[in-house]
């Protein structure tokens, strides 16, 4: 699967677990490289988020999966539905199927790193983020995670760095809400 593709899919479910239901129908569906019926699979799996139903999104992307054990967006955004419902362990088991399928997916990484810190692995976590980091240097997000992960650890010098990093980066992408989410951390 070309990157954009890639990318559209996740911003499609992201959206739809934040409320934004119009950008997951605008993703272009034909852009998947899979089998038709793990298309089809995998797409009414985004719809049963959209709605809420991730139980069924599950159902329909294990379904996806079984057509295609190698699409690594199923994988991935089953493992955020696994989040979405508290099942961490479930989501990392997700999440490490898609980084064995695509290593280079920062996302999956930056996500990852939420399941092991809903764990209680902090260490693991910020091992996580510290990666997504390393395929993406402007992931905000990761640096907002890795530094709350290091405030918890204790770390009050590393989570100011990396709330002070990611201030700045989501504020040069135009972000100043959650600009200012980061750097509240470092007052803590």
């Amino acid at each position: 699967m070309n990157r954009i593709s890639s990318v559209l899919t996740t911003l499609g479910l992201a959206a739809t677990l934040i409320g934004m239901p119009s950008v997951v129908q605008a993703y272009p569906t034909t852009a998947i490289t899979a089998p038709m019926g793990s298309v089809d699979a995998y797409n009414e799996g985004v719809y049963q988020a959209q709605q809420g139903n991730y139980s069924k999104a599950i159902a329909n992307w294990s379904q996806a999966i079984a057509f295609n054990p190698q699409f690594p967006e199923a994988h991935y955004n089953r493992g955020l539905a696994h989040l979405m419902l508290g099942d961490a362990s479930a989501a990392i088991a997700d999440f490490d199927r898609t980084l064995e399928i695509n290593p280079k997916d920062g996302d999956a990484y930056n996500n990852r790193g939420l399941a092991h810190q809903a764990l209680g692995n902090e260490s693991q976590a910020i091992a996580d983020f510290t990666q997504a980091l390393q395929i993406n240097p402007q992931d905000a997000e990761a640096y907002q995670n890795r530094g709350f992960a290091r405030l918890s650890l204790g770390d009050k010098a590393g989570a100011i760095r990396d709330a002070r990093q990611a201030s700045a980066l989501f504020l040069a992408q135009g972000n100043p809400q959650e600009a200012l989410r980061s750097v509240s951390s470092d007052t803590l």
